[in-house]
């Protein structure tokens, strides 16, 4: 990579990774090295890009797009002219399919070696703003281009292209692009960074002014005293969230709930149906949160059932009207809802309307929030290079078999319960690890979170014979994921004794956990999965729930019971959606149960007359038709069965190899 190239990219790097400046991975960057233009490549996000995200162009090509006649009667056919001449404007490009920005004819357009076109929130607050072009004006501000609002690609490069030519004196080095972004453009990244801070410190100044900031208290409106719901509100979080997400047509997204003091203003104003509810205020808040989105009354004071009746009635009521499902949800006495396919993605929402929420408040400094045209947002959302993207998207999404479950996998620290939580993470699920191991339960969480990202892995801590302690655990889950679709009751302990040697407190906890965690487990789940109207609770039970075992009395007591446990509430739980079935694998003779020093092959010895545990593992081998143990990957591929079929439920599936069970 030639140096200035390098310096881009690593600025790139830098600039993306401010939350201030990027969100989503928004923008783009380029450089001019003699005839070629360098720019980031389409789908890269600013702060994760690799050096391949810069695409090598050959800068005459580009250009000739900023005056040449465009074939095609409509914009579609224009856009695709433009996008194939950007491909063939590639020099040796690292792969086939990857794709110059669409604004690479902008960036080559502005005559200086590097351009970083961003979109942050304090230059938002100029942009987005109805005397926002007057204040800039005023800031003291080197000179700049102010391009009212055109659709993005190659009306906007030309419209830019069109302004710089018709400056005297030179080019300006910034450009404000309203309800879109900041440009800054420069022979050196040290002027471009310099330009940048020099926006920023201005816009903060002005805003800390006592007149601003008496603008900016009242950008929400008067507030207005709405009914708030009683009682607790983690309570009517794991009511709300689960019913947004049943109330989806496509249930399988992440969804978060949040409140803050900025949501309290906004949902407290009168302005709350307004301002963002009328429309959104830049392309990235249609590309993320949709056009508008859905505020929601509700009438706290008919309890749980008619704040679930009136939330799926207005998403339904939504989504005749606007034919999409929202991507936001703004409840007045309880906050914000934000949906997304993954939890990337719903972070991402949420990330962009708070920042939104927060322009408006700058905005209202200048003049007021101006939004975007019903078509000029209406574009955003048909363009055909969002399309694409969306395209890619979902064709990725749909190689995953898990995509979007939010599962809670108890005795999920180690063995088994570890090892489930590891393949529902690969097929692209978010997981709770919940375990009476505090410390394994954080362990084993923060190694899957390392290599699953952040947002799909928690910890829950948590005793499975307690009610209390579970709930809470499905309730962070709730928190952290949206809702509940999965419950591998999967917590277990085992030990081996003669019934006559049987101490009976040993006995008794084995069915307490075994057995009565199943039922906690499965209540908790329940709880909040009735307002899913859907869900699956699986119990990972044994062989040793459908036949005797020796020596493993209390075991196959409670996993027989087990069985009759879940076919009984499958039954209760119809009625809510909600499947519930077992999985009785056979033995995992792999796994530390069994293969551990005094692990089963050791217990197990003196039934064998202590034979050797290599002798005992070929005598329980001898005994499954297949010749060999279990494994974890036969028992995921009966779940994702179970998950994907529609049709039975109160069933106890055999994963056994061949033997024969009841």
């Amino acid at each position: 990579m030639r140096s200035d190239v390098r310096r881009i990219w690593r600025y790139s790097l830098e600039v993306g990774a401010d939350p201030a400046i990027v969100i989503a991975g928004g923008g783009n960057s380029s450089v001019k090295t003699r005839a070629d233009l360098w720019v980031k490549a389409s789908g890269y996000a600013m702060g994760a890009m690799p050096p391949e995200a810069m695409l090598r162009l050959d800068l005459a090509k580009v250009r000739e797009l900023l005056s040449a006649p465009i074939p095609g009667a409509t914009r579609e056919a224009a856009d695709a002219y433009v996008a194939r001449k950007l491909l063939e404007a590639r020099i040796d490009p690292p792969r086939p399919d990857i794709r110059p920005s669409v604004e690479a004819v902008m960036h080559a357009a502005i005559p200086y070696k590097f351009v970083m076109h961003t979109h942050p929130e304090l230059a938002a607050a100029l942009t987005s703003a109805a005397g926002g072009r007057a204040a800039a004006e005023r800031l003291g501000l080197p000179p700049f281009l102010w391009i009212e609002y055109r659709d993005p690609g190659l009306p906007l490069a030309r419209r830019v292209a069109r302004e710089i030519a018709a400056c005297r004196g030179g080019a300006p080095k910034l450009i404000f692009l309203a309800k879109h972004g900041l440009i800054a453009a420069a022979d050196s990244i040290a002027e471009i960074k310099g330009l940048t801070r020099r926006v920023f410190d201005a816009v903060r100044r002005e805003l800390a002014r006592p007149a601003r900031r008496r603008s900016m208290a009242a950008a929400f409106g008067r507030p207005i005293a709405r009914p708030r719901p009683p009682g607790n509100w983690e309570t009517w979080e794991s009511l709300i969230v689960p019913t947004v997400r049943g109330a989806l047509a496509d249930r399988r997204q992440v969804i978060f709930a949040c409140r803050n003091k900025l949501l309290d203003r906004a949902l407290a104003g009168e302005a709350a149906r307004s301002a963002l509810a009328i429309g959104p205020l830049y392309p990235d808040l249609v590309v993320y949160c949709g056009a508008r989105p859905l505020v929601a009354e509700l009438p706290w004071t008919r309890g749980a059932a008619g704040v679930h009746a009136a939330l799926r009635e207005r998403i339904a009521r939504f989504r005749a009207a606007r034919g999409a499902d929202p991507q936001v949800v703004l409840i007045p006495g309880f906050g914000l809802i934000c949906v997304g396919r993954t939890a990337e993605y719903a972070e991402t929402v949420r990330e962009l309307f708070l920042q939104a929420l927060r322009v408006v408040e700058y905005a209202a400094a200048f003049g007021g929030a101006r939004v975007m045209t019903k078509r000029e947002y209406g574009y955003i959302a048909r363009w055909s290079m969002e399309a694409y993207r969306r395209k890619l998207m979902e064709r990725e999404r749909g190689r995953k078999r898990a995509e979007g479950v939010a599962a809670m996998v108890t005795g999920g620290a180690q063995g088994v319960g570890r090892e489930i939580a590891e393949g529902l993470l690969a097929e692209g699920a978010c997981v709770a690890i919940c375990d009476a191991n505090a410390v394994g339960a954080r362990t084993a969480a923060e190694e899957l979170r390392g290599r699953f990202g952040a947002r799909r892995v928690i910890d829950t801590p948590a005793d499975v014979t307690d009610e209390d302690s579970m709930r809470a655990a499905v309730r962070a889950a709730v928190r952290a994921f949206g809702g509940l679709d999965l419950m591998i009751a999967n917590a277990g302990i085992l030990r081996a004794f003669k019934i006559t040697e049987f101490p009976a407190e040993a006995w008794r906890r084995i069915i307490d956990v075994n057995l009565v965690g199943v039922f906690v487990s499965a209540k908790a789940a329940a709880e909040v999965m009735r307002w899913n109207r859907a869900g699956d609770i699986i119990q990972i039970n044994s062989k040793s729930g459908k036949k005797g075992s020796k020596y493993n009395s209390a075991y196959a007591a409670a996993k027989f019971g087990g069985v009759g446990l879940v076919a009984s509430i499958a039954l209760d739980l119809i009625e809510d959606g909600i499947k519930v079935n077992a999985v009785c694998p056979g033995n995992f003779f792999d796994l530390p149960l069994w293969s551990a020093p005094g692990g089963l092959f050791d217990q197990y010895r003196a039934k064998h007359g202590n034979a050797p545990r290599e002798e005992v593992r070929r005598i329980y081998e001898g005994q499954i038709p297949m010749g060999r143990g279990c494994t974890v990957p036969d028992v995921l591929r009966t779940i994702f069965y179970i998950m994907e079929q529609d049709y039975e439920t109160g069933q106890a599936y055999n994963v056994t190899g061949g033997q024969e069970m009841r």
